[in-house]
């Protein structure tokens, strides 16, 4: 590269170098990927040099597909899905999710945005109630849940479904949907209602206890802070009407004291001293009056601009 100006110059002309992507030429370039370290994201990574979203992971994405098998919840079936032996960041835009081994678009992460509640099947990648099985009811997908919006644990007859007894079969199916031990129909139950309703009634009632109690503390809690939201109103109008009251009493002082030293003033041109006193008038000492006749004849006796 060049020292001098042209289309190749040498943008490190003091430092040999191979650099010759984004502009800069003939600089260092440690991984030999063509990105001068100076802009390489990854100096030391000859597969990744920008990282667009800072996660850590280069935003050059490829992979290799590979075929794998994942067991159905049965145990005894498995199926064939294609997965990625991938490298660099599936989501260069996302800081959250950069991982997509099963290639559906949603990423590995769980704590990322939008994050695949089945990272290694390809078919399935939400699961609303929670329970295994995924959303994904078309065809060929992945072990489909039958009951989208109430987790169950049912497989054999249906998908997801409740289950009470855990026998497999859904209480949709099962003639004695609390015996374990039958569930064919015309079966003769030797459950008949659950072992756990009495615990649950004990449950409801301490969970309506428990309600009761915390609205009673939250009801105590907002009548507090209504009671001091009051006393502070009612602080707040006693403070200001001392103030107004204080404001008064101080321009009444103070009309008084104009009042008062206005008849002093009065007394005292009129030669009535004594009465002058009274309100508050204080005869001047005589050096004082002299120094204020002297300076009243100074200031007489500088010329005006009339008199110029």
């Amino acid at each position: 590269f060049p020292d001098q100006i042209g289309p190749t110059m040498d943008d490190c002309p003091n430092f040999p170098g191979s650099s010759t992507e984004s502009g800069v030429l003939g600089c260092p370039d440690s991984d030999g990927d063509g990105f001068a370290d100076s802009i390489d994201d990854f100096p030391n990574d000859i597969l990744q040099w920008l990282d667009n979203d800072f996660d850590g992971v280069g935003d050059n994405y490829g992979f290799t597909n590979y075929t794998t098998s994942i067991n159905k919840t049965n145990g005894n079936e498995t199926v064939q899905v294609i997965h990625r032996d991938q490298y660099g960041d599936a989501f260069p835009n996302d800081s959250t999710q950069w991982s997509d081994i099963d290639g559906d678009g949603y990423g590995d992460n769980e704590s990322g945005l939008e994050p695949d509640a089945f990272p290694l099947i390809p078919s399935q990648s939400t699961d609303i109630d929670r329970d295994g099985y995924g959303d994904n009811t078309t065809k060929d997908a992945f072990e489909a849940d039958d009951c989208k919006s109430q987790p169950g644990t049912s497989w054999k007859d249906r998908l997801g479904c409740l289950d009470s007894d855990g026998d497999g079969t859904s209480d949709l199916s099962d003639s004695c949907p609390y015996d374990p031990e039958q569930f064919e129909f015309g079966s003769t139950c030797a459950i008949v209602e659950s072992d756990s309703e009495e615990s649950q009634q004990e449950g409801t009632s301490m969970i309506q206890i428990a309600t009761l109690g915390i609205v009673g503390v939250v009801a105590l809690l907002l009548s507090a802070i209504l009671m001091a939201m009051v006393s502070r109103q009612a602080a707040k109008r006693r403070y200001v009407s001392e103030q107004r009251r204080m404001q008064a009493q101080e321009a009444a002082f103070d009309e008084e004291d104009k009042r008062r030293a206005a008849w002093a003033d009065h007394y005292a041109k009129i030669g009535d001293f004594e009465q002058a006193k009274a309100y508050g008038w204080e005869e001047k000492p005589q050096w004082q009056m002299h120094q204020e006749q002297e300076a009243a004849e100074a200031l007489a006796s500088i010329p005006s601009l009339e008199d110029l």
